[in-house]
């Protein structure tokens, strides 16, 4: 197979994303109620952070009724993750820290696969190209569904598709 220019060795695979990591999105506590941020513990990252490479800060917080109450999971340590909407959409960064974002952003979680690293370095390879696919006229989204979709892993071996979470 040639990726690019270069011919990859036979015994490695091209694979998508989705192929080889789960990936998840976050979600975001109502607004109105003051209870689920007021003495917030949970860092809760929105999309413009995921800009800053690796991510070991958060500027706001959620509490634990934010975080049970709303489509909101926390994210473990190195998980890559993804801006999908607006002027950030298509931004990289690991996650250095546990912690929540809102929907606007796409975990790609870690496994025994591939190092978060090389995730990272896969997918902001793919920048320009994740950000092509974003839609829509007003405020540019890419999905979950685009982030599974790009090719952007080599593996050697065979590896196994794992099911990834399409919430």
């Amino acid at each position: 197979m040639v990726l690019g220019r270069k011919k990859l060795p036979k015994h490695w695979e091209v694979k998508c994303i989705g192929d080889v990591c789960e990936t998840g999105a976050g979600g975001t506590p109502l607004k109105s109620n003051r209870e689920y941020y007021e003495g917030g513990t949970i860092p809760w990252l929105l999309s413009g952070e995921v800009a800053q490479g690796e991510i070991s800060e958060s500027k706001n917080f959620i509490t634990q009724s934010g975080l049970d109450n709303s489509s909101a999971k926390i994210f473990p340590v190195n998980t890559v993750l993804v801006a999908m909407y607006g002027a950030t959409a298509g931004q990289v960064g690991i996650l250095r820290f546990e912690a929540a974002t809102n929907q606007a952003v796409c975990g790609i979680y870690p496994n025994e696969k591939l190092i978060p690293e090389f995730i990272f370095y896969a997918m902001l390879s793919k920048q320009t190209e994740l950000i092509s696919k974003a839609t829509g006229n007003a405020q540019p989204n890419i999905s979950q569904i685009k982030v599974n979709w790009t090719v952007g892993s080599s593996v050697s071996g065979s590896g196994t598709p794992r099911k990834t979470d399409m919430s």
